[in-house]
């Protein structure tokens, strides 16, 4: 496989990840480098898959469902052990119960993300992993949108 489509592949089995909740460290060390950092798009960042194994869990425990769709890949490499990339990315969130809106139904009581994700990638005697990736909102439709501004 060249390494482009390695790099596709690792993104999206990052977001293949955040919709399964797999988040042991085994997964997350094939995903990320030891010092990867994850921007959120509140702009708090998560440094190492300790940090992002912990945050996500707690971070995503408050949806019954989600589904991160991406799109758009561009990858620049810049030589055979660094890229940088940008990914198109919508995301769905269906809250739990007591998350959200309560007063809605349940059916409603989500919201939908776009946005642009970037970063670097870097190829390790294992493989490609991501070192860095930030997601920066462009758009949100939906609800509870004060509670995702708030995660830390």
């Amino acid at each position: 496989m060249n390494g482009k489509l390695e790099i596709i592949e690792v993104i999206n089995r990052y977001f293949a990840a955040l919709d399964k909740r797999t988040f042991d460290l085994e997964t997350l060390r094939k995903i990320f480098a030891d010092n990867a950092t994850v921007v959120r798009p509140n702009g708090t960042s998560l440094t190492g898959p300790e940090a992002i194994r912990s945050s996500h869990t707690k971070s995503l425990e408050r949806f019954r469902a989600t589904q991160h769709l991406t799109s758009g890949f561009i990858i620049d490499l810049a030589d055979e052990s660094k890229a940088d990339f940008r990914v198109n990315l919508i995301a769905l969130h269906f809250w739990k119960e007591g998350f959200g809106d309560s007063s809605i139904n349940k059916e409603e009581n989500y919201f939908l993300a776009g946005g642009v994700v970037s970063g670097n990638s870097t190829k390790t005697s294992d493989g490609w992993h991501i070192s860095k990736i930030r997601n920066d909102v462009i758009w949100r439709q939906g609800v509870g949108f004060q509670e995702m501004i708030n995660t830390k």
